[in-house]
C-alpha cells in the first residue's frame, strides 16, 4: 500500500525554491517534504523542474460529481433528479451513464479511469485513421492513382 501523494502545488513550490538557488534541504524544509522525498522527485523528473498540470476543464465531470451520478443510480434516482443536483444538463448524466455500462453497470471510479485515458484526444496517435494511413499509405501508389483518374477525364 503506498502512501498518500503529495498535492501538486507542494511539488511546484519546491522547484520554485531550487529554482531560485535554494539547497535541497534547504527546499525541503521550506515545503515540508522529507529529504528523501526531495531526492526522488528530483530523481523522476531528471532535475528538471516539470509542467504545471492544465485544469480539468469545468465541462469535463469531476470525480465527485461521477461518485453523485453512481450514488443516485444506486437509489434508482431519475436521471433528471441527478443532473439538477449537480447542476448539470440532463444529456451529460445521459451520456456519461450509456458511456460507461449503463444504469446497472455505472461505476464511478471506472468512469474516472476510462476518462483520464481517453483525455488524450486525436493527438495520442492512435487513432484508427493514424493507424490506417500508416499502414497503407504510400506516395508511388497515391500520385498513379492520381495520373489513372486524369488520363480517363
Amino acid at each position: 500500500m503506498g502512501r498518500k501523494p503529495k498535492p501538486p502545488e507542494q511539488r511546484m513550490a519546491f522547484f520554485t525554491a531550487r529554482a531560485s538557488g535554494a539547497s535541497l534541504r534547504k527546499s525541503a524544509a521550506l515545503t515540508g517534504i522529507s529529504r528523501s522525498t526531495a531526492c526522488l522527485w528530483l530523481k523522476q523528473s531528471g532535475g528538471v523542474r516539470p509542467r504545471a498540470t492544465k485544469p480539468r476543464p469545468a465541462l469535463r465531470l469531476s470525480l465527485d460529481e461521477r461518485e453523485t451520478i453512481s450514488r443516485g443510480l444506486a437509489a434508482n434516482r431519475s436521471l433528471t433528479a441527478i443532473a439538477s443536483e449537480l447542476g448539470r444538463p440532463v444529456s451529460t448524466v445521459s451520456r456519461e451513464v450509456l458511456r460507461n455500462s449503463g444504469r446497472n453497470g455505472y461505476r464511478a471510479a471506472h468512469a474516472e479511469r476510462l476518462a483520464e485515458a481517453g483525455a488524450g484526444g486525436l493527438d495520442s496517435g492512435n487513432s484508427p485513421l493514424t493507424i490506417d494511413c500508416a499502414s497503407t499509405w504510400n506516395p508511388n501508389s497515391r500520385s498513379a492513382g492520381l495520373r489513372n483518374r486524369s488520363r480517363s477525364a
